[in-house]
């Protein structure tokens, strides 16, 4: 496993209007990228706006991102 960190232009999650995110985007997408194919652990920091995942390679952690609507660089 390697980590990856992306910085994320862009999320989609429930409890957030478009460009605003709370701390509920990472209680709602941890979970989902965690449990992603070949993902191993998860982490986003909104306020550095970087996600950083544990995974096999590079395209089961980009394959995560868009699964759950987050947009890398």
């Amino acid at each position: 496993m390697e980590e990856f960190c992306y910085t994320v232009t862009y999320m989609k999650c429930q409890s957030c209007s478009a460009r605003s995110h709370c701390g509920q985007c990472s209680r709602e997408l941890e979970p989902v990228l965690s449990a992603a194919p070949g993902v191993e652990a998860a982490s986003l920091d909104l306020e550095h706006k970087t996600a950083r995942l544990v995974a096999r390679d590079e395209d089961a952690a980009l394959d995560a991102l868009d699964d759950a609507g987050i947009f890398p660089e």
